[in-house]
């Protein structure tokens, strides 16, 4: 004699039962629920559809769901608006927590997004869309993401649903950037944020915004206005008290501190009281990467990283560990260097601890971006320095020259332009001298001269 699944005290299927039978118990509440609905039914439809959502783990049981949700069509076109509507998001939020397969996740919210749309919920549909991407961009699903915005941002610019598209166009950015394409990230970040008007969007979306905007500029080497929106995405998520993502926030900021070789500025930020809040075990591994940075020790430096793998898991992070790296490393190359004029690259390998095939594209490098005057002779293994020539000390003495002026010119014209403001009353133009107008005269006349 066969055991069948026992119902628990509250009259509900338990949660080890088959799902094949899961799928037979919702098929008849589904034809009784369409013959005479009633609201405890209903919640029991609810109760055991929810269940199945989080243990989506095989093909069979992504099959029966799917099937169970396209027999629910004529039930929910049936129902009043917001009671299917609280169903379908309470069911959206167990698939993105269940612990099933993210291809299996993301194609039965695919279905229940049709499912929706089928039904004319199209608001809600977009919703779900916006999670969906959400989830696939998540788990690096990029692809996805890019096929499915531009089937979508059409018909949302059509029908003025302008809060979906910002958050469609940043997700639609990630995924870019998830690629490496900065270029297209940042224009359809632009995109999103042109349908931003003034004080209209919620503060969480508002503070994703900024926290990618940050990580684009960290991409594209412009330190300064990344740190800008991380510490503003910082500040929004610390008042909605989100502590994993000011603490993601947080870190991208020192990361950014870090990158520009300001170590000692990192310590500041732990002694701040956004560092003092948020301190962790997230937070250390920084400190000791500043520590490793500020002592320039790329071997402590790199035993920071190998220990601490979960680094790699975060993209900005990730993709800003090799600059890091490189730059520690170019330090190195350069203390090493510094005492010889003509030195064998098998020598500073060994003093910096790295392959000679590696220090010779490493050097390549330094001495194509100028930033090292040398030749290599690759069949002697050795490396000759160049000293710097006194026409070389000449030049930088004279670009700074140049800078000096003009900087002084300037600062005479502000105080000119100020005087001119004082006599305005008097209708008395002050006027600027030519010499103050044209300063590369007088650099050119010191130049000569030199």
């Amino acid at each position: 004699m066969t055991s069948q699944p026992k119902a628990n005290s509250t009259g509900r299927l338990s949660n080890t039962q088959p799902n094949s039978f899961r799928t037979t118990t919702v098929k008849c509440l589904i034809h009784s629920l369409l013959k005479s609905s009633t609201d405890h039914a209903f919640k029991e439809l609810e109760t055991l559809l929810i269940e199945y959502a989080k243990s989506l783990v095989s093909d069979a049981d992504y099959h029966q769901f799917m099937g169970a949700i396209e027999l629910m069509k004529p039930l929910l076109k049936e129902l009043t608006v917001t009671k299917p509507d609280k169903f379908i998001k309470n069911m959206v939020d167990a698939i993105c927590i269940s612990n099933g397969n993210q291809n299996k996740r993301a194609n039965a919210l695919q279905a229940i997004i049709i499912t929706i749309f089928d039904i004319n919920r199209q608001y809600l549909g977009f919703t779900i869309l916006l999670t969906y991407l959400k989830h696939c961009n998540k788990f690096k699903m990029s692809t996805h993401v890019i096929r499915s915005t531009k089937k979508i941002i059409h018909h949302l610019k059509v029908l003025s649903i302008n809060d979906v598209l910002v958050e469609i166009y940043l997700e639609e950015s990630i995924a870019f950037y998830n690629l490496k394409n900065y270029m297209k990230s940042k224009a359809s970040l632009m995109n999103g944020k042109s349908l931003v008007s003034g004080g209209n969007l919620e503060v969480e979306v508002q503070s994703r915004l900024d926290m990618h905007s940050g990580a684009l500029f960290l991409a594209e080497k412009e330190y300064g206005t990344a740190y800008s929106y991380f510490y503003e995405a910082l500040e929004n998520l610390d008042n909605m008290k989100k502590t994993n993502e000011a603490i993601d926030a947080f870190k991208y900021m020192c990361i950014t501190k870090l990158i520009m070789n300001r170590p000692e500025e990192v310590k500041s930020l732990f002694a701040s009281n956004f560092g003092l809040k948020y301190f962790g075990p997230q937070i250390k591994i920084l400190q000791d990467m500043a520590i490793a940075i500020q002592k320039k020790s790329l071997s402590q430096f790199d035993k920071v990283i190998k220990a601490n793998p979960s680094l790699k898991k975060d993209i900005i992070i990730k993709n800003i560990l090799k600059s890091l790296y490189d730059l520690m490393l170019d330090q190195d190359i350069s203390r090493a260097l510094k005492p010889y004029t003509v030195t064998d690259l098998n020598c500073i390998a060994k003093k910096v601890g790295i392959s000679q095939e590696r220090l010779h594209l490493r050097l390549c490098f330094l001495i194509l971006d100028d930033k090292l005057n040398a030749v290599i002779f690759d069949n002697e293994g050795i490396i000759v320095l160049n000293e710097e020539s006194p026409s070389d000390a000449n030049v930088k003495v004279l670009e700074l020259g140049q800078k000096l002026i003009q900087k002084s010119d300037m600062m005479v014209i502000i105080s000119q332009l100020r005087a001119s403001l004082l006599h305005k009353s008097t209708n008395e133009s002050v006027k600027i001298p030519r010499a103050w107008k044209k300063p590369t005269e007088t650099f050119q006349k010191t130049s000569k001269m030199l």
